[in-house]
């Protein structure tokens, strides 16, 4: 039984590792783009991302803010 038991969480630990490496992102860098003006660049394929969910208002400083802001959180798939 116990081995039953290690057999099947050493599965599911590799199934996990597979898991995270195929939610790796495609960039090797991971960090943003700029064009030769200082111009922040979208990421290739930014329209192909899944939508998770929006928000408003949605601020985790200590100061309030003027003005109302709308967000999507999209995520590469």
């Amino acid at each position: 039984m116990k081995r039953m038991v290690f057999l099947l969480a050493l599965v599911c630990t590799a199934a996990g590792f597979g898991v995270l490496q195929a939610a790796a992102p495609d960039s090797p860098s991971g960090m943003p783009l700029y064009s030769s003006d200082n111009h922040l660049l979208p990421p290739d394929n930014y329209r192909e991302w899944v939508y998770r969910s929006s928000g408003m208002n949605m601020d985790y400083g200590l100061a309030a803010s003027d003005h109302a802001r709308f967000t999507n959180v999209c995520v590469q798939h």
